[in-house]
């Protein structure tokens, strides 16, 4: 039986290895499966909290997603956060505001500018956004969600 901190260390571990040995989709299964009943087991509910908001078990969902890409033959370089990092997430201006980015493939044809906004008053006037309008509408944004948090009400929903 494991601690949290051994679950946690043990998927960083994975995860910065993941450019030598990609993580693929049931591998990364297995790990989430495996962690959330060691974490169970070791610290009840409390564990299980503490572990599913830590992103770790999403960041191993990211680190797919970008093995993936690279099998499609997407440069790595133009993946941000790069593989086998989970540090480095992309903030892009949407709509109402800007957003940090799960994973992003930028353009390899365009060239990113400073750029100020202003959609109809969303923005103050003056605000700068890094990328600029035409770079950022070429960017690919990857988001993951999960319903990992109501794991525990999926279980339960199958027991009765």
């Amino acid at each position: 039986m494991r601690t949290l901190q051994e679950i946690k260390d043990s998927i960083d571990t994975r995860i910065s290895d993941s450019s030598l040995h990609p993580i693929g989709l049931d591998e990364a299964l297995g790990i989430i499966k495996i962690s959330v009943e060691d974490v169970i087991r070791f610290s009840g509910e409390v564990g299980k909290k503490s572990l599913i908001t830590s992103q770790q078990l999403i960041n191993l969902l990211h680190e797919v997603v970008k093995s993936s890409l690279i099998n499609e033959c997407v440069n790595p370089i133009l993946i941000h956060p790069p593989l086998s990092q989970a540090n480095g997430e992309k903030t892009l201006a949407g709509f109402l505001k800007f957003k940090k980015q799960d994973i992003c493939v930028f353009p390899n044809n365009k060239t990113p500018r400073n750029e100020s906004i202003d959609f109809n008053g969303l923005y103050n006037t003056g605000t700068t956004e890094p990328y600029g309008e035409l770079f950022s509408e070429h960017i690919l944004s990857v988001n993951v969600r999960s319903q990992l948090s109501s794991l525990g009400n999926n279980i339960l929903m199958f027991r009765t």
